[in-house]
């Protein structure tokens, strides 16, 4: 319907100057009420889609700003394991058997994947349990 174009031309339209009157025959009444409210529908629709990709939009922004603190946060994470591991009365073997994580693993992870993205959050919990209890036992 709205490739039509509006459904009214000025011939459709008669003025009565004496009654001051504007009469228009009924199915052209009628197209031009369907016309509008399928141009009304037609607005809510675009207003909808709009709303719609206003909300991704923000979701997306606040995804990439909990996806960045949370990489800060494991970056700030691996930094203090780095650091107790720095100590030297503390070791790979002792984190290792302290996190309940196999040595062979846990080297690994030291080694290659803390300086990386690719630490699983499990293991840098496990990690930073240890090094946080060291931290509250020592009263650093």
């Amino acid at each position: 319907m709205l490739t039509k174009g509006f459904p009214l031309e000025k011939s459709d339209i008669q003025y009565d100057p004496d009654k001051q009157e504007v009469t228009l025959k009924r199915e052209k009444f009628d197209a031009m009420i369907e016309f509008m409210r399928a141009l009304a529908e037609r607005v809510e629709a675009a207003e909808d889609e709009k709303d719609i990709e206003s909300y991704r939009a923000r979701r997306a922004e606040a995804s990439g700003d909990v996806l960045t603190s949370l990489l800060s946060l494991a970056e700030e994470a691996g930094g203090n394991v780095e650091r107790w591991l720095e100590a030297p009365e503390h070791s790979i073997r002792e984190l290792s058997q302290r996190a309940g994580v196999p040595y062979a693993t846990c080297y690994r992870i030291i080694t290659e994947r803390l300086k990386t993205d690719k630490i699983g959050i499990g293991e840098l919990a496990k990690f930073l349990k240890v090094v946080e209890a060291d931290d509250v036992g020592s009263g650093s």
